[in-house]
């Protein structure tokens, strides 16, 4: 689609290019600086990369531990439950999306 969300080459190109001018505007005037004109700076992006990996945890946790009300419904409506119906090792019949396949497989 080449509106630079990744979704292609020339999105993922532009994209590319796009942090690597970020990236530039911030490092190349830091590099010009002595370690204390900078310790401000470090300080917020250190308080920004915790809030970041607490951010990453948290939602994490939140997924494996969210009940999906149609998580007992999913597996008849989109092929799992295994059965006769050729589910393999992990129950997942035919079928089903993304939804379907999930649920199969953790059932």
């Amino acid at each position: 689609d080449g509106d630079g969300d990744g979704g292609d080459a020339s999105g993922c190109v532009t994209l590319y290019r796009t942090w690597i001018l970020v990236f530039g505007a911030l490092a190349v005037p830091l590099s010009l600086m002595g370690i204390r004109e900078q310790a401000t700076y470090q300080v917020i992006m250190t308080i920004v990369r915790v809030c970041v990996v607490l951010t990453m945890i948290t939602t994490v946790l939140l997924a494996a531990t969210y009940d999906d009300p149609d998580s007992t419904t999913a597996a008849t409506h989109h092929g799992g439950g295994g059965g006769d119906h050729g589910g393999g090792q992990h129950g997942g019949g035919g079928g089903g999306g993304v939804r379907g396949s999930a649920t199969s497989s953790f059932s």
